[in-house]
């Protein structure tokens, strides 16, 4: 199943994944769209594409499995449903999520950011990106952010002062009225901060599968090694998307054709669970749910 347009206000476009970031001119027909004729109300999002939202537009995506819905805000670049999971790319632009739609117990949606990870059940929440930031505001609900190992993040309350990071397993815990900003620790080209990110996804898969490993294992202490093991695939998948992300966005290369190869190959070597409702054989969602 594919997700779906369940509104578009403005002009949507797509640009394939395989042409990185390149900003393609506008076609002279006048659709609008930035590289096809777009995509309009209750149409198909093709799961191979950047989503171009183009200035002032507006494009609701719906999940087909949860119902779940995600906004983008242009001018922005992003992918929904990717994967056919519950999960967002924001490349740059504008993130919305829209409490109470889709919502259910155990289920997470994603955002991945080229600075952050964010995860979240149920939260009011806006997500501005830029070149240099990724600026996370929660107004209602919980949400946790991982920041990638190459920048930092500055915490702040109500009327902008500062406050003191809570950390839960490695993750920032933003609640009602909190706000963070990333930013990367030192400039980088995108070919150095991707192959930094595909670093630390390649350390966290194989912790991811090492774990796995012990848990099968005849004389497994379960109740140690569960918790950890879950943990550890959450880091996993948040060093490996945020891997990918910055990967797609290189200009189409050889140079980029492998790094990608080897983020996809570390991305796939560590288990998920199969989601609920579904079996092995006939689930095509790689993330639990």
């Amino acid at each position: 199943m594919k997700c779906r347009a369940a509104t578009v206000v403005g002009g949507i476009g797509t640009t394939p994944l395989a042409m990185g970031d390149l900003q393609l001119p506008p076609k002279s027909n006048g659709s609008g769209s930035i590289a096809d004729a777009g995509i309009g109300a209750m149409g198909e999002i093709p799961n191979d594409v950047w989503l171009d939202v183009e200035p002032g537009a507006r494009l609701v995506a719906k999940d087909p499995v949860s119902t779940r819905e995600s906004v983008f805000v242009g001018r922005a670049r992003g992918r929904a449903c990717v994967d056919y999971a519950e999960e967002s790319w924001l490349l740059r632009g504008i993130f919305e999520s829209v409490p109470g739609a889709g919502e259910r117990p155990g289920g997470e949606e994603w955002v991945v950011t080229p600075h952050a990870t964010i995860r979240y059940a149920a939260a009011g929440m806006r997500i501005v990106v830029s070149q240099t930031t990724t600026d996370v505001e929660v107004a209602k609900g919980t949400a946790f952010v991982w920041v990638a190992a190459d920048s930092s993040a500055r915490i702040t309350g109500e009327g902008g002062a500062p406050v003191p990071v809570a950390l839960d397993q490695g993750w920032t815990r933003l609640e009602g009225s909190l706000r963070a900003v990333i930013r990367p620790d030192k400039p980088a080209t995108a070919e150095e901060a991707a192959r930094a990110a595909l670093d630390g996804c390649s350390l966290a898969a194989r912790t991811a599968h090492e774990l796995a490993e012990r848990i099968a294992a005849p004389d497994a202490h379960l109740g140690d090694l569960a918790g950890k093991h879950v943990e550890a695939r959450r880091v996993a998948r948040a060093n490996c998307r945020s891997a990918m992300l910055r990967i797609e966005a290189l200009y189409p290369s050889p140079a980029r054709d492998a790094l990608l190869a080897t983020a996809t190959a570390a991305d796939a070597s560590w288990p998920r669970p199969t989601p609920c409702g579904t079996s092995p054989a006939t689930s095509t969602t790689p993330w639990a749910a």
